[in-house]
């Protein structure tokens, strides 16, 4: 079903990604994790572009999170938009979703965290039982999505939060460096088993921690994927 929705707020996030915080359609239902097919119409072209959601189901209004891509359509679009514009899309579609997995690791990259967004807010808003390690990685500590509310959410005893940057400055005191083995070793506390894993990203990113997993023994049953780009 297609729903057409009011723009009633846009937030920079970083510098280059906007939140684009939508009216939620009468009846519109989703689990967290689940992304919409959002679409403008271009004389007789209709482009669509999906988007994870990265707000929460429990919150009263949508969210998609969406980086600028230089010569593309729907985000040059999406970035001309002023709040009272209206958006088009359909949805809600997705097995990238929380549901009562006991323990859950999200790896993220880059804008890839914006469906863990959604996760870690629902759980933390329904005082979910879930244990949720979020690892999420970026290229400098500026384009860290959601710095300032992923940190908000270590209140949450079910909550870790494990960050990386590929470029790190004097203002970074976390990890940095590519998410690997041995980083996903340290989040987990060694034990990486018996946990399921959420990995959004590009594919590049989500092949090799894939295969990292599955050399610490994860069962490939336990990865679920989410690859864009």
């Amino acid at each position: 079903m297609v729903y057409t929705c009011k723009v009633i707020e846009i937030k920079k996030e970083v510098k280059d990604t906007l939140t684009f915080i939508l009216e939620k359609p009468l009846n519109f239902k989703y689990s967290a994790g689940q992304y919409g097919i959002f679409e403008h119409k271009i004389g007789e072209e209709i482009i669509r572009r999906s988007y994870s959601f990265s707000s929460s189901p429990s919150e009263p209004n949508l969210a998609i999170t969406v980086r600028f891509i230089p010569g593309g359509k729907m985000t040059s679009y999406l970035f001309g938009l002023v709040i009272g514009d209206s958006l088009s899309f359909n949805g809600a579609f997705g097995k990238f979703a929380l549901e009562d997995q006991k323990s859950v690791v999200l790896i993220g990259g880059g804008s890839g965290v914006t469906p863990f967004r959604s996760m870690a807010k629902y759980a933390i808003d329904m005082n979910l039982s879930n244990e949720i390690t979020l690892i999420y990685g970026a290229r400098t500590p500026k384009e860290v999505l959601f710095n300032e509310e992923f940190h908000s959410f270590l209140r949450h005893p079910n909550f870790k939060l494990y960050l990386t940057v590929d470029k790190p400055d004097g203002t970074w005191h976390f990890h940095s460096g590519f998410i690997t083995a041995e980083f996903i070793k340290e989040a987990t506390q060694n034990k990486v088993l018996d946990k399921t894993y959420f990995l959004c990203g590009p594919p590049v990113m989500l092949t090799a921690i894939q295969t990292a997993l599955i050399g610490l023994g994860v069962s490939e049953n336990r990865i679920i994927l989410d690859a864009w780009g």
